[in-house]
């Protein structure tokens, strides 16, 4: 709480690109998919423990379109977050762990996975928001989205290997709104 300001909070939504064609192979099965995300820098009492949100953003989002403040993304967001995290500010990466059947929806219409625009059909992007702080006087944190430290991980499987991953990507060219 800023004595001027008052209290503060802030969401996103961004899209994930395909960082290449992604083949999962027969029977291919999700063992996790991780969000690490890179701190940029933050401001305030290192000691608030933050929670952070991932929820399905339900509505497609472009990057040559303008979007304003008083947008109302209520009815844009999946109901149930699919992965949470809790942070400190001071924290040099934030690994948001997701629901397993989620990664497995997202790679289950392999027919969504040969090209960008078939993959932002089938998958509109992430709803980020932050719960309010747990002790200490509170803080904020900017993230770096497109810092190479910046990844979404997924480890899987199939019928010919059980050790394998794919990044997807938050780049330059995805479209984000904040």
């Amino acid at each position: 709480d800023d004595p001027v300001f008052g209290r503060s909070n802030a969401n996103f939504i961004t899209q994930l690109v395909l960082s290449d064609r992604l083949y999962p192979g027969e029977n291919a099965k999700v063992d996790s998919m991780v969000v690490i995300l890179k701190p940029a820098s933050f401001y305030g009492d290192e000691n608030s423990e933050f929670t952070i949100n991932m929820h399905q953003s339900l509505t497609r989002i472009y990057k040559d379109s303008a979007y304003y403040s008083d947008m109302n993304v209520a009815d844009s967001i999946g109901i149930d977050p699919v992965g949470t995290a809790t942070f400190l500010p001071g924290d040099t990466l934030i690994k948001v762990f997701l629901d397993p059947g989620f990664a497995e929806w997202m790679i289950s219409d392999t027919s969504a996975l040969v090209s960008q625009s078939a993959f932002q059909d089938h998958f509109n992007g992430f709803f980020f928001s932050a719960e309010d702080y747990i002790g200490g006087t509170g803080a904020i944190t900017s993230l770096d989205l497109i810092s190479a430290e910046t990844q979404i991980i997924m480890y899987y499987s199939n019928s010919e290997e059980d050790s394998l991953r794919y990044f997807f990507d938050i780049n330059t060219s995805t479209a984000r709104i904040n």
